[in-house]
């Protein structure tokens, strides 16, 4: 079984108010995005990271030795992913892993039971339950509905899939004038196949804010600097 991985690192930082994307900002001595390349360099044969344009030359002095690359990403995420699976066509790869490189604290035991499922069942999403109760508002005003939270989930990344029916699901998508969808899982839906959800992990954050910088950066002195807390490491 032959596995490659996305990982996008496509943010500008515009969102979390820094001169430069959060993906490259420290955390415990490293960039953010350096966390997911490690964990993703144990488990997967070739890697496409998916920048922004602005920092392609940052982005690459992270890759090292032939099973990795960098490409440019696009104006949205979806187009972005699309890119990335693109620079997968001839290289025979049965399994994909898409992950968000702002979410540094998956843990290796997580990408290896994704990547399983995924071989057995064609789909593998990380989710967790909600916990707190979520509503819906049509103005952001008002009140106008609720969320059921006991059949809620909220999706993480690595999701992984096999190659075939994703990248089905993104070429579908384009042909449709869809550019905008935020989540594999839902254009993997949208294409006709049914998505398997896969236990999560509570502390797998995605960096968004700098407050979820200071959180994560409290996870990983609880959890060790060195990633020891990863379960089974080591290859396939």
């Amino acid at each position: 079984m032959k596995v490659g991985g996305i990982i996008l690192a496509g943010g500008s930082g515009s969102r979390f108010g820094s001169l430069i994307p959060k993906q490259f900002l420290q955390l415990g001595g490293k960039s953010i995005l350096e966390y997911s390349i490690e964990k993703f360099k144990e488990e997967i044969d070739y890697i496409v990271i998916v920048a922004n344009k602005d920092f392609l030359d940052e982005a690459g002095k992270l890759v090292s030795g032939p099973s990795m690359e960098v490409t440019a990403g696009g104006p949205s995420r979806q187009i972005s992913v699309l890119n990335g699976l693109k620079r997968f066509l001839d290289k025979n790869i049965e399994i994909i892993a898409i992950h968000d490189g702002v979410r540094p604290l998956f843990s290796l035991s997580l990408l290896k039971r994704s990547i399983a499922h995924a071989h057995d069942f064609g789909s593998a999403v990380p989710a967790v339950r909600v916990h707190g109760t979520l509503v819906i508002s049509e103005d952001g005003k008002k009140i106008s509905g609720y969320v059921d939270r006991v059949r809620a989930r909220e999706v993480q990344t690595p999701q992984v899939f096999k190659f075939g029916p994703i990248y089905q699901a993104h070429l579908k998508a384009a042909a449709l004038g869809i550019d905008d969808c935020t989540d594999d899982s839902r254009l993997f839906e949208m294409n006709g196949s049914q998505a398997d959800i896969i236990e999560g992990e509570e502390h797998n954050i995605k960096i968004t804010t700098p407050f979820d910088l200071v959180m994560a950066g409290e996870l990983l002195k609880l959890r060790g600097k060195d990633g020891k807390h990863d379960q089974n490491k080591g290859g396939r």
